[in-house]
Protein backbone atom coordinates (compact mmCIF):
# COMPACT_ATOMS: atom_id res chain seq x y z
CA UNK A 1 0.00 0.00 0.00
CA UNK A 2 1.56 3.93 -0.62
CA UNK A 3 2.30 5.83 1.98
CA UNK A 4 -0.62 7.67 3.57
CA UNK A 5 1.46 10.90 3.32
CA UNK A 6 1.95 10.80 -0.56
CA UNK A 7 -1.00 9.66 -2.57
CA UNK A 8 0.46 7.63 -5.83
CA UNK A 9 -0.58 9.73 -9.06
CA UNK A 10 -0.45 8.28 -12.66
CA UNK A 11 -0.22 10.72 -15.47
CA UNK A 12 -1.95 9.88 -18.85
CA UNK A 13 -0.23 10.96 -21.83
CA UNK A 14 -2.53 11.60 -25.11
CA UNK A 15 -0.35 13.38 -27.50
CA UNK A 16 1.52 11.29 -29.38
CA UNK A 17 2.08 7.72 -28.05
CA UNK A 18 -0.07 6.78 -25.41
CA UNK A 19 1.69 6.26 -22.62
CA UNK A 20 0.19 5.67 -18.76
CA UNK A 21 2.97 6.94 -16.10
CA UNK A 22 3.46 6.69 -12.50
CA UNK A 23 4.45 10.06 -10.73
CA UNK A 24 8.08 8.78 -10.93
CA UNK A 25 8.34 7.21 -14.26
CA UNK A 26 7.50 3.82 -14.16
CA UNK A 27 5.31 3.03 -17.24
CA UNK A 28 1.94 1.05 -16.31
CA UNK A 29 0.56 1.25 -20.04
CA UNK A 30 -1.72 -1.70 -20.63
CA UNK A 31 -0.22 -3.88 -23.68
CA UNK A 32 -4.04 -4.89 -25.33
CA UNK A 33 -5.62 -2.25 -27.55
CA UNK A 34 -9.17 -1.93 -26.25
CA UNK A 35 -7.46 -1.46 -22.70
CA UNK A 36 -5.43 1.76 -24.25
CA UNK A 37 -8.41 2.72 -26.09
CA UNK A 38 -11.11 2.66 -23.38
CA UNK A 39 -8.37 4.65 -20.70
CA UNK A 40 -7.90 6.89 -24.12
CA UNK A 41 -11.87 7.45 -23.92
CA UNK A 42 -11.92 8.10 -20.12
CA UNK A 43 -8.89 10.14 -20.30
CA UNK A 44 -10.69 12.59 -23.14
CA UNK A 45 -13.86 13.11 -21.40
CA UNK A 46 -14.78 16.13 -19.54
CA UNK A 47 -16.24 13.95 -16.75
CA UNK A 48 -13.41 11.37 -16.92
CA UNK A 49 -16.25 8.79 -16.33
CA UNK A 50 -18.96 6.91 -19.02
CA UNK A 51 -21.51 4.68 -18.71
CA UNK A 52 -21.03 0.93 -19.49
CA UNK A 53 -23.00 1.25 -22.38
CA UNK A 54 -21.32 4.42 -23.74
CA UNK A 55 -18.02 2.22 -23.50
CA UNK A 56 -19.33 -0.97 -25.08
CA UNK A 57 -21.02 1.37 -27.92
CA UNK A 58 -17.48 2.49 -28.61
CA UNK A 59 -15.26 -0.54 -28.27
CA UNK A 60 -17.91 -3.63 -29.04
CA UNK A 61 -20.13 -2.11 -31.19
CA UNK A 62 -20.48 -5.20 -33.30
CA UNK A 63 -21.11 -7.80 -30.29
CA UNK A 64 -24.64 -8.26 -28.42
CA UNK A 65 -24.97 -6.68 -25.07
CA UNK A 66 -24.03 -10.00 -23.08
CA UNK A 67 -20.40 -10.03 -24.79
CA UNK A 68 -20.23 -6.72 -25.15
CA UNK A 69 -20.39 -6.17 -21.36
CA UNK A 70 -18.58 -9.63 -20.57
CA UNK A 71 -15.59 -8.61 -22.70
CA UNK A 72 -15.64 -5.08 -20.99
CA UNK A 73 -15.53 -6.65 -17.58
CA UNK A 74 -12.31 -8.73 -19.49
CA UNK A 75 -11.10 -5.52 -20.33
CA UNK A 76 -10.96 -3.61 -16.87
CA UNK A 77 -9.61 -6.92 -15.11
CA UNK A 78 -6.46 -6.25 -17.59
CA UNK A 79 -6.00 -2.43 -16.89
CA UNK A 80 -6.02 -3.32 -13.00
CA UNK A 81 -3.65 -5.80 -13.76
CA UNK A 82 -1.39 -3.53 -15.97
CA UNK A 83 -1.61 -0.71 -12.68
CA UNK A 84 -0.55 -3.16 -9.78
CA UNK A 85 -1.92 -3.30 -6.45
CA UNK A 86 -0.99 0.06 -5.68
CA UNK A 87 -2.59 2.06 -8.26
CA UNK A 88 -5.71 0.19 -9.20
CA UNK A 89 -7.80 2.10 -7.48
CA UNK A 90 -7.33 4.77 -9.82
CA UNK A 91 -9.57 3.03 -11.79
CA UNK A 92 -13.03 3.49 -10.64
CA UNK A 93 -16.55 1.43 -11.57
CA UNK A 94 -20.02 0.99 -9.99
CA UNK A 95 -22.81 0.06 -11.32
CA UNK A 96 -23.41 3.23 -13.35
CA UNK A 97 -20.41 3.77 -15.24
CA UNK A 98 -16.05 3.23 -15.42
CA UNK A 99 -14.02 6.52 -14.51
CA UNK A 100 -10.96 7.71 -13.09
CA UNK A 101 -9.95 9.26 -10.12
CA UNK A 102 -9.54 12.61 -10.28
CA UNK A 103 -7.68 13.66 -7.07
CA UNK A 104 -5.34 10.40 -8.44
CA UNK A 105 -4.90 10.56 -11.98
CA UNK A 106 -3.83 13.97 -14.72
CA UNK A 107 -4.11 13.97 -18.53
CA UNK A 108 -1.30 15.68 -20.06
CA UNK A 109 -3.20 17.42 -22.70
CA UNK A 110 -5.30 19.52 -19.26
CA UNK A 111 -1.70 21.47 -19.17
CA UNK A 112 -0.11 21.08 -21.97
CA UNK A 113 0.52 24.32 -24.49
CA UNK A 114 -0.80 23.74 -27.62
CA UNK A 115 0.78 27.33 -29.14
CA UNK A 116 4.16 25.48 -28.53
CA UNK A 117 2.61 22.72 -31.23
CA UNK A 118 1.37 25.83 -33.47
CA UNK A 119 4.68 26.67 -33.96
CA UNK A 120 6.59 23.16 -34.95
CA UNK A 121 6.77 22.40 -38.58
CA UNK A 122 4.71 19.02 -37.83
CA UNK A 123 2.35 19.62 -34.87
CA UNK A 124 1.98 15.93 -32.85
CA UNK A 125 -0.78 13.41 -33.43
CA UNK A 126 -3.42 12.41 -30.65
CA UNK A 127 -3.05 9.23 -29.60
CA UNK A 128 -0.69 8.44 -32.60
CA UNK A 129 -0.31 4.81 -31.94
CA UNK A 130 -3.51 3.61 -30.98
CA UNK A 131 -5.83 1.98 -33.60
CA UNK A 132 -8.62 -0.08 -32.68
CA UNK A 133 -10.92 -2.39 -35.73
CA UNK A 134 -14.56 -0.78 -34.89
CA UNK A 135 -16.29 1.77 -36.55
CA UNK A 136 -17.58 3.61 -33.68
CA UNK A 137 -13.93 3.94 -32.20
CA UNK A 138 -12.84 4.64 -35.62
CA UNK A 139 -15.51 7.39 -35.70
CA UNK A 140 -14.76 8.93 -32.29
CA UNK A 141 -10.87 9.05 -33.04
CA UNK A 142 -11.21 10.81 -35.91
CA UNK A 143 -13.50 13.44 -33.85
CA UNK A 144 -10.92 13.86 -31.32
CA UNK A 145 -7.92 14.32 -33.27
CA UNK A 146 -9.88 17.05 -35.30
CA UNK A 147 -10.78 19.08 -32.74
CA UNK A 148 -7.13 18.60 -31.47
CA UNK A 149 -5.48 20.13 -34.53
CA UNK A 150 -7.95 22.80 -34.52
CA UNK A 151 -7.18 23.78 -30.87
CA UNK A 152 -3.77 24.08 -32.18
CA UNK A 153 -4.47 25.82 -34.79
CA UNK A 154 -6.64 28.40 -33.15
CA UNK A 155 -3.98 28.55 -30.57
CA UNK A 156 -1.58 30.54 -32.96
CA UNK A 157 -0.98 33.93 -32.13
CA UNK A 158 -2.86 37.15 -33.21
CA UNK A 159 -1.17 38.41 -36.49
CA UNK A 160 0.04 41.79 -35.89
CA UNK A 161 -1.08 44.87 -37.28
CA UNK A 162 0.98 47.38 -39.15
CA UNK A 163 1.55 50.58 -37.28
CA UNK A 164 -1.64 53.15 -36.71
CA UNK A 165 -3.70 50.16 -37.42
CA UNK A 166 -5.81 47.87 -35.41
CA UNK A 167 -4.81 44.56 -34.67
CA UNK A 168 -6.70 41.42 -36.04
CA UNK A 169 -7.07 38.34 -34.79
CA UNK A 170 -7.16 35.19 -37.49
CA UNK A 171 -9.29 32.50 -36.45
CA UNK A 172 -8.74 29.31 -37.93
CA UNK A 173 -11.25 27.39 -36.31
CA UNK A 174 -14.35 26.40 -38.42
CA UNK A 175 -17.61 27.30 -36.84
CA UNK A 176 -19.83 24.62 -35.40
CA UNK A 177 -22.00 23.11 -37.62
CA UNK A 178 -25.34 22.67 -36.52
CA UNK A 179 -28.88 22.01 -38.39
CA UNK A 180 -30.41 25.37 -39.78
CA UNK A 181 -34.07 26.64 -40.52
CA UNK A 182 -34.37 28.98 -42.85
CA UNK A 183 -37.44 31.23 -42.53
CA UNK A 184 -38.97 32.18 -46.31
CA UNK A 185 -41.14 35.25 -46.53
CA UNK A 186 -44.90 34.79 -47.19
CA UNK A 187 -45.68 33.32 -50.60
CA UNK A 188 -48.87 35.06 -51.16
CA UNK A 189 -49.63 39.29 -50.87
CA UNK A 190 -51.48 40.06 -47.96
CA UNK A 191 -52.71 42.65 -45.34
CA UNK A 192 -49.69 44.01 -43.11
CA UNK A 193 -51.65 42.15 -40.40
CA UNK A 194 -51.30 39.10 -42.34
CA UNK A 195 -47.75 39.55 -42.61
CA UNK A 196 -47.14 40.29 -39.04
CA UNK A 197 -48.82 36.88 -38.15
CA UNK A 198 -46.83 35.30 -40.52
CA UNK A 199 -43.82 36.28 -39.30
CA UNK A 200 -44.58 35.69 -35.80
CA UNK A 201 -46.05 31.89 -36.02
CA UNK A 202 -42.35 31.70 -38.19
CA UNK A 203 -40.25 33.17 -35.37
CA UNK A 204 -42.22 31.15 -32.64
CA UNK A 205 -41.85 27.96 -35.34
CA UNK A 206 -37.87 28.36 -35.10
CA UNK A 207 -37.65 29.38 -31.58
CA UNK A 208 -38.57 25.92 -30.50
CA UNK A 209 -35.97 24.23 -32.56
CA UNK A 210 -33.92 26.30 -31.64
CA UNK A 211 -34.98 26.01 -27.83
CA UNK A 212 -35.85 22.22 -28.23
CA UNK A 213 -32.79 20.68 -30.28
CA UNK A 214 -30.38 23.89 -30.80
CA UNK A 215 -30.58 24.58 -34.39
CA UNK A 216 -29.70 27.61 -36.12
CA UNK A 217 -31.64 30.14 -37.41
CA UNK A 218 -30.02 31.58 -41.02
CA UNK A 219 -30.72 33.95 -43.83
CA UNK A 220 -29.12 32.41 -46.01
CA UNK A 221 -29.10 28.54 -45.53
CA UNK A 222 -26.38 26.19 -47.09
CA UNK A 223 -25.61 22.58 -46.80
CA UNK A 224 -27.98 20.15 -46.99
CA UNK A 225 -28.88 19.94 -43.08
CA UNK A 226 -31.27 22.45 -42.81
CA UNK A 227 -35.40 23.01 -43.74
CA UNK A 228 -36.65 26.42 -45.09
CA UNK A 229 -40.32 27.41 -43.59
CA UNK A 230 -42.86 29.11 -45.13
CA UNK A 231 -45.63 30.81 -43.07
CA UNK A 232 -48.94 32.21 -44.82
CA UNK A 233 -51.50 33.60 -43.10
CA UNK A 234 -54.69 35.07 -44.54
CA UNK A 235 -57.41 37.41 -42.18
CA UNK A 236 -60.73 36.66 -42.83
CA UNK A 237 -64.03 37.89 -41.32
CA UNK A 238 -64.02 36.44 -37.74
CA UNK A 239 -60.68 33.94 -38.57
CA UNK A 240 -57.42 33.91 -39.63
CA UNK A 241 -56.16 30.93 -42.36
CA UNK A 242 -52.97 29.75 -41.39
CA UNK A 243 -50.82 27.29 -43.63
CA UNK A 244 -47.55 26.51 -43.04
CA UNK A 245 -44.86 24.65 -45.01
CA UNK A 246 -41.68 22.93 -44.57
CA UNK A 247 -39.19 22.73 -47.59
CA UNK A 248 -35.91 21.09 -48.41
CA UNK A 249 -32.60 22.70 -47.98
CA UNK A 250 -32.53 23.81 -51.29
CA UNK A 251 -36.24 24.43 -51.97
CA UNK A 252 -36.85 22.05 -54.40
CA UNK A 253 -38.91 19.62 -52.35
CA UNK A 254 -42.68 20.47 -50.02
CA UNK A 255 -41.79 17.73 -47.34
CA UNK A 256 -45.00 18.79 -45.44
CA UNK A 257 -47.52 21.26 -45.19
CA UNK A 258 -50.58 22.19 -42.84
CA UNK A 259 -53.35 24.62 -42.63
CA UNK A 260 -55.59 25.61 -39.91
CA UNK A 261 -58.43 28.25 -39.05
CA UNK A 262 -57.60 30.19 -36.13
CA UNK A 263 -60.99 32.37 -34.59
CA UNK A 264 -60.04 35.93 -33.88
CA UNK A 265 -63.12 36.70 -31.15
CA UNK A 266 -61.13 34.99 -28.44
CA UNK A 267 -58.35 37.18 -27.49
CA UNK A 268 -54.62 37.48 -29.12
CA UNK A 269 -55.22 34.84 -32.58
CA UNK A 270 -51.25 33.73 -30.95
CA UNK A 271 -52.20 32.77 -27.58
CA UNK A 272 -54.91 30.19 -29.53
CA UNK A 273 -54.45 26.45 -28.39
CA UNK A 274 -54.87 25.43 -32.45
CA UNK A 275 -52.59 27.70 -33.60
CA UNK A 276 -49.63 26.70 -30.87
CA UNK A 277 -50.58 23.24 -31.87
CA UNK A 278 -49.59 23.74 -35.26
CA UNK A 279 -46.25 25.77 -34.05
CA UNK A 280 -45.68 22.15 -32.28
CA UNK A 281 -46.80 20.16 -34.90
CA UNK A 282 -43.88 21.88 -37.09
CA UNK A 283 -41.65 21.92 -34.82
CA UNK A 284 -41.98 17.91 -34.39
CA UNK A 285 -41.96 17.51 -38.49
CA UNK A 286 -38.82 19.43 -38.85
CA UNK A 287 -36.79 17.64 -36.21
CA UNK A 288 -37.91 14.37 -37.57
CA UNK A 289 -36.57 15.45 -41.25
CA UNK A 290 -33.52 16.88 -40.16
CA UNK A 291 -32.72 13.57 -37.95
CA UNK A 292 -33.38 11.37 -41.39
CA UNK A 293 -30.87 13.58 -42.87
CA UNK A 294 -28.38 11.07 -41.37
CA UNK A 295 -25.26 12.21 -39.19
CA UNK A 296 -22.10 13.50 -39.93
CA UNK A 297 -19.09 13.93 -38.04
CA UNK A 298 -19.50 17.31 -36.91
CA UNK A 299 -22.12 19.20 -34.66
CA UNK A 300 -24.98 18.22 -36.94
CA UNK A 301 -24.13 14.21 -35.63
CA UNK A 302 -24.72 15.84 -32.03
CA UNK A 303 -28.25 17.00 -32.93
CA UNK A 304 -28.86 13.32 -34.60
CA UNK A 305 -27.57 11.46 -31.06
CA UNK A 306 -29.77 13.93 -28.94
CA UNK A 307 -33.05 13.20 -31.03
CA UNK A 308 -32.04 9.52 -31.09
CA UNK A 309 -31.66 9.58 -26.72
CA UNK A 310 -34.82 11.83 -26.52
CA UNK A 311 -36.58 9.14 -28.00
CA UNK A 312 -35.01 6.23 -25.77
CA UNK A 313 -35.84 7.95 -22.78
CA UNK A 314 -39.98 7.78 -22.94
CA UNK A 315 -39.25 3.86 -23.60
CA UNK A 316 -39.25 3.49 -19.65
CA UNK A 317 -36.49 0.77 -19.87
CA UNK A 318 -33.21 0.94 -17.74
CA UNK A 319 -31.07 -0.23 -20.27
CA UNK A 320 -32.88 2.40 -22.82
CA UNK A 321 -31.81 5.34 -20.15
CA UNK A 322 -28.60 4.19 -19.71
CA UNK A 323 -28.26 4.24 -23.61
CA UNK A 324 -30.35 8.05 -23.88
CA UNK A 325 -27.06 9.18 -21.10
CA UNK A 326 -24.48 7.83 -23.39
CA UNK A 327 -25.69 9.38 -26.51
CA UNK A 328 -26.31 12.54 -25.09
CA UNK A 329 -22.50 12.14 -23.31
CA UNK A 330 -21.54 12.49 -26.56
CA UNK A 331 -23.61 14.71 -28.14
CA UNK A 332 -22.52 17.22 -25.48
CA UNK A 333 -18.96 16.43 -26.43
CA UNK A 334 -19.11 17.31 -30.20
CA UNK A 335 -21.67 20.18 -29.27
CA UNK A 336 -22.43 21.97 -26.06
CA UNK A 337 -25.49 22.50 -26.16
CA UNK A 338 -27.44 23.00 -22.73
CA UNK A 339 -30.41 21.70 -23.39
CA UNK A 340 -28.26 17.98 -23.63
CA UNK A 341 -27.62 18.62 -20.01
CA UNK A 342 -30.73 19.41 -19.07
CA UNK A 343 -31.95 16.28 -20.69
CA UNK A 344 -29.23 14.41 -19.19
CA UNK A 345 -30.51 15.89 -15.58
CA UNK A 346 -34.80 14.89 -16.75
CA UNK A 347 -33.16 11.36 -17.51
CA UNK A 348 -32.26 10.77 -13.59
CA UNK A 349 -36.03 11.14 -12.67
CA UNK A 350 -36.58 7.56 -13.68
CA UNK A 351 -34.33 6.14 -10.96
CA UNK A 352 -37.33 7.96 -8.40
CA UNK A 353 -40.11 7.16 -10.55
CA UNK A 354 -39.70 3.67 -11.31
CA UNK A 355 -38.82 3.14 -7.88
CA UNK A 356 -34.84 1.98 -8.76
CA UNK A 357 -32.66 1.92 -5.97
CA UNK A 358 -29.90 0.88 -7.99
CA UNK A 359 -27.65 4.28 -6.95
CA UNK A 360 -30.32 6.47 -6.84
CA UNK A 361 -27.74 8.64 -4.86
CA UNK A 362 -25.14 9.16 -7.43
CA UNK A 363 -28.35 9.87 -9.78
CA UNK A 364 -29.83 12.53 -7.95
CA UNK A 365 -26.44 14.70 -7.60
CA UNK A 366 -25.79 13.78 -11.02
CA UNK A 367 -29.45 15.79 -11.56
CA UNK A 368 -29.06 18.35 -9.81
CA UNK A 369 -25.28 19.28 -11.84
CA UNK A 370 -26.17 18.79 -15.10
CA UNK A 371 -29.78 21.38 -14.84
CA UNK A 372 -27.74 23.87 -12.58
CA UNK A 373 -25.30 24.21 -15.68
CA UNK A 374 -27.83 23.85 -17.73
CA UNK A 375 -29.76 26.81 -16.32
CA UNK A 376 -26.77 28.61 -16.23
CA UNK A 377 -25.76 28.52 -19.57
CA UNK A 378 -29.89 28.69 -20.72
CA UNK A 379 -31.86 30.96 -18.84
CA UNK A 380 -34.36 32.23 -21.66
CA UNK A 381 -34.61 28.64 -23.61
CA UNK A 382 -38.14 27.02 -22.56
CA UNK A 383 -36.79 23.64 -23.04
CA UNK A 384 -34.15 24.31 -20.19
CA UNK A 385 -36.46 25.61 -18.07
CA UNK A 386 -39.24 22.82 -18.57
CA UNK A 387 -36.61 20.04 -17.83
CA UNK A 388 -35.41 21.99 -14.54
CA UNK A 389 -38.89 22.61 -12.99
CA UNK A 390 -39.89 19.04 -13.53
CA UNK A 391 -35.63 18.05 -11.60
CA UNK A 392 -36.46 19.88 -9.19
CA UNK A 393 -40.25 19.65 -8.15
CA UNK A 394 -40.21 15.74 -8.77
CA UNK A 395 -36.32 15.05 -7.94
CA UNK A 396 -35.81 17.53 -4.92
CA UNK A 397 -39.17 18.32 -4.03
CA UNK A 398 -38.93 22.11 -4.43
CA UNK A 399 -42.16 23.09 -5.76
CA UNK A 400 -41.57 26.94 -5.84
CA UNK A 401 -38.74 26.70 -7.54
CA UNK A 402 -40.14 24.17 -9.99
CA UNK A 403 -43.29 26.12 -10.33
CA UNK A 404 -40.90 29.66 -11.02
CA UNK A 405 -38.93 27.86 -13.46
CA UNK A 406 -42.47 26.08 -15.54
CA UNK A 407 -43.96 29.89 -15.24
CA UNK A 408 -41.06 31.12 -17.10
CA UNK A 409 -40.41 28.13 -19.60
CA UNK A 410 -44.00 29.19 -20.25
CA UNK A 411 -43.39 32.66 -20.83
CA UNK A 412 -40.51 31.92 -23.03
CA UNK A 413 -42.17 29.56 -25.35
CA UNK A 414 -46.30 29.52 -24.85
CA UNK A 415 -46.45 27.08 -27.56
CA UNK A 416 -44.23 23.84 -25.45
CA UNK A 417 -46.00 21.19 -23.97
CA UNK A 418 -43.75 20.36 -21.28
CA UNK A 419 -44.15 23.76 -20.17
CA UNK A 420 -47.60 23.68 -19.33
CA UNK A 421 -47.36 19.79 -18.17
CA UNK A 422 -44.67 20.96 -15.46
CA UNK A 423 -46.78 24.29 -14.67
CA UNK A 424 -49.88 22.49 -13.70
CA UNK A 425 -48.04 19.65 -12.09
CA UNK A 426 -46.04 22.28 -9.57
CA UNK A 427 -49.22 24.04 -9.07
CA UNK A 428 -50.99 21.09 -8.18
CA UNK A 429 -48.47 20.22 -5.70
CA UNK A 430 -48.86 23.74 -4.19
CA UNK A 431 -52.83 23.30 -3.89
CA UNK A 432 -53.53 25.22 -6.63
CA UNK A 433 -56.00 21.83 -8.02
CA UNK A 434 -58.02 23.79 -10.39
CA UNK A 435 -55.02 25.96 -11.37
CA UNK A 436 -53.08 22.60 -12.03
CA UNK A 437 -55.83 20.89 -14.25
CA UNK A 438 -56.45 23.94 -16.74
CA UNK A 439 -52.55 23.72 -17.36
CA UNK A 440 -52.17 20.26 -17.82
CA UNK A 441 -55.25 20.37 -20.02
CA UNK A 442 -53.52 22.85 -22.14
CA UNK A 443 -50.24 21.05 -22.06
CA UNK A 444 -52.07 17.91 -23.37
CA UNK A 445 -54.27 19.82 -26.32
CA UNK A 446 -51.00 21.34 -27.33
CA UNK A 447 -49.23 18.29 -27.82
CA UNK A 448 -48.72 16.61 -30.87
CA UNK A 449 -47.43 12.56 -31.71
CA UNK A 450 -44.33 13.10 -29.46
CA UNK A 451 -42.73 10.52 -27.50
CA UNK A 452 -43.96 11.65 -23.99
CA UNK A 453 -47.64 12.39 -24.90
CA UNK A 454 -48.50 9.14 -22.73
CA UNK A 455 -46.88 11.03 -19.82
CA UNK A 456 -49.03 14.31 -20.70
CA UNK A 457 -52.14 12.12 -19.80
CA UNK A 458 -50.32 11.04 -16.75
CA UNK A 459 -49.54 14.63 -15.47
CA UNK A 460 -53.00 15.44 -16.38
CA UNK A 461 -54.58 12.77 -14.64
CA UNK A 462 -53.07 13.43 -11.66
CA UNK A 463 -54.22 17.20 -11.56
CA UNK A 464 -57.90 15.76 -12.43
CA UNK A 465 -57.49 13.50 -9.26
CA UNK A 466 -56.28 16.11 -7.31
CA UNK A 467 -59.02 18.52 -8.13
CA UNK A 468 -61.14 16.10 -7.65
CA UNK A 469 -62.37 14.89 -11.12
CA UNK A 470 -61.92 11.28 -10.55
CA UNK A 471 -63.69 9.53 -13.57
CA UNK A 472 -61.59 11.91 -15.64
CA UNK A 473 -58.25 10.70 -13.81
CA UNK A 474 -59.35 7.01 -14.44
CA UNK A 475 -59.70 7.74 -17.91
CA UNK A 476 -56.30 9.51 -18.08
CA UNK A 477 -54.66 7.01 -16.43
CA UNK A 478 -56.21 4.11 -18.20
CA UNK A 479 -55.08 6.16 -21.25
CA UNK A 480 -51.47 6.31 -20.55
CA UNK A 481 -51.16 2.86 -19.48
CA UNK A 482 -52.45 1.59 -22.73
CA UNK A 483 -49.81 3.97 -24.63
CA UNK A 484 -47.24 2.87 -22.26
CA UNK A 485 -48.14 -0.50 -20.72
CA UNK A 486 -44.70 -0.53 -18.44
CA UNK A 487 -44.85 3.02 -17.19
CA UNK A 488 -45.67 2.31 -13.41
CA UNK A 489 -47.41 5.54 -12.03
CA UNK A 490 -50.73 5.63 -13.60
CA UNK A 491 -50.98 1.69 -12.55
CA UNK A 492 -50.41 2.96 -8.83
CA UNK A 493 -53.21 5.25 -8.90
CA UNK A 494 -55.42 3.38 -10.46
CA UNK A 495 -55.51 0.58 -7.77
CA UNK A 496 -56.95 2.95 -5.19
CA UNK A 497 -59.16 4.84 -7.78
CA UNK A 498 -60.42 1.61 -9.05
CA UNK A 499 -61.13 0.23 -5.35
CA UNK A 500 -63.07 3.89 -4.89
CA UNK A 501 -65.17 3.40 -7.90
CA UNK A 502 -66.18 -0.58 -6.41
CA UNK A 503 -64.44 -1.86 -9.49
CA UNK A 504 -62.25 -4.82 -7.37
CA UNK A 505 -61.66 -6.67 -10.15
CA UNK A 506 -60.19 -4.38 -12.04
CA UNK A 507 -58.17 -3.54 -9.14
CA UNK A 508 -57.00 -6.64 -8.16
CA UNK A 509 -56.10 -7.08 -12.25
CA UNK A 510 -54.05 -3.89 -12.05
CA UNK A 511 -52.26 -4.81 -9.10
CA UNK A 512 -51.24 -8.45 -10.39
CA UNK A 513 -50.00 -6.45 -13.39
CA UNK A 514 -47.84 -3.61 -11.27
CA UNK A 515 -46.60 -6.76 -9.42
CA UNK A 516 -44.88 -8.40 -12.40
CA UNK A 517 -42.94 -5.01 -13.03
CA UNK A 518 -42.49 -3.85 -9.68
CA UNK A 519 -42.43 -7.21 -6.81
CA UNK A 520 -42.76 -6.26 -3.77
CA UNK A 521 -45.55 -3.82 -4.87
CA UNK A 522 -48.58 -2.95 -2.13
CA UNK A 523 -51.03 -0.68 -1.71
CA UNK A 524 -49.23 -0.41 2.37
CA UNK A 525 -45.10 0.66 0.35
CA UNK A 526 -47.43 3.85 -1.05
CA UNK A 527 -47.68 5.06 2.24
CA UNK A 528 -44.14 5.08 2.88
CA UNK A 529 -42.81 8.39 2.42
CA UNK A 530 -40.12 7.51 0.68
CA UNK A 531 -42.15 6.23 -1.85
CA UNK A 532 -43.05 7.82 -5.33
CA UNK A 533 -46.67 8.45 -4.53
CA UNK A 534 -47.04 12.07 -2.75
CA UNK A 535 -50.22 13.07 -5.17
CA UNK A 536 -52.29 9.95 -4.25
CA UNK A 537 -51.30 10.20 -0.71
CA UNK A 538 -52.52 13.85 -0.89
CA UNK A 539 -55.92 12.99 -2.61
CA UNK A 540 -56.36 10.28 -0.29
CA UNK A 541 -56.48 7.62 -2.08
CA UNK A 542 -54.46 5.38 0.53
CA UNK A 543 -57.33 4.57 2.86
CA UNK A 544 -57.69 0.88 1.52
CA UNK A 545 -55.53 -2.21 2.02
CA UNK A 546 -54.79 -5.50 0.73
CA UNK A 547 -58.67 -6.87 2.39
CA UNK A 548 -60.07 -4.85 0.13
CA UNK A 549 -58.68 -6.53 -3.01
Amino acid sequence: MSDPGERPELRICVIGAFRVLTHDGQDLTPRGRKARALLAILALTQTRRRSRPALQDKLWSDRGSEQGAASLRQTLTEIRGAFGERYRDCLVSDMRGIGLDTDRVTIDLDTADLSEFAATVEPPVLLEDIEVADEQFAHWLRNQRTGFEQRIAASKPSVAAPPGEASVVVRTDPAPTRPWIRILAPSAASSESGQFLSRLVGDRIAQGLVDQWGLEVRDDGEGARGVRLRVDALPLSREVAVNVALLSADGALQLWSESGAISLENGFVSDAPPLQALINRSVDVAAQYLNRIGSSPDSSRAFVQAFEAVQRIFRIDLPEVERADALLAEAYELDPNPVYLAWRAYGRTFYVAEHIHADRGRATEEAKEYVRHAVEAAPHNATVLALASHVYSFMFHDFALGHELAELSVKCNPAYPLGHAFLGRAKSYLGEHEAGYAATKRGLDLSGHGPYRYMLHFFHGMTALLSGRWEEAVQAGEVACAMAPTFRPPQRYLVPLYLRAGKRDQAHETLERLRRLEPGFSLEVMREPSYPSAGIRAAGLLTFSKGDL
